[in-house]
């Protein structure tokens, strides 16, 4: 699994610097974004998903 994982990284970097960048900015803007009742890590997850979320867009719109 993680031979492969690492191929698929070879392969791919850009997409890869995308899924990465676009999680941690994600993860980053997450506790000034998200409703601050909610606790410091489950706003930090959420912008990360968020994030995440955001990136597989991106690279999935470049990639069809």
């Amino acid at each position: 699994m993680a031979s492969s994982l690492r191929a698929l990284v070879r392969q791919h970097p850009v997409i890869t610097a995308v899924l990465v960048v676009s999680t941690v900015a994600g993860a980053l803007a997450g506790p000034s974004v998200l409703p601050p009742e909610w606790s410091l890590a489950r706003r930090m997850i959420g912008g990360a998903l968020a994030g995440g979320g955001i990136g597989l867009l991106m690279t999935a719109t470049k990639m069809l």
